[in-house]
């Protein structure tokens, strides 16, 4: 249903003390009918970017 294969991470994102998590309009990466994506990442597997 998504249009890529990959998603890039986008400006409308927000923080908690365990997750980051991207929000993403329909048409943005999928189809209008799958709506508004939220996609949520650990910030634990991001540690090694990180640093």
């Amino acid at each position: 249903m998504l249009f890529d294969k990959t998603i890039k991470p986008n400006d409308n994102f927000y923080l908690t003390d365990k997750y980051i998590t991207f929000s993403y309009t329909p048409y943005e990466i999928a189809a209008y009918a799958a709506g508004q994506i939220s996609l949520a990442i650990p910030l634990s597997e991001l540690t090694a970017v990180l640093k």
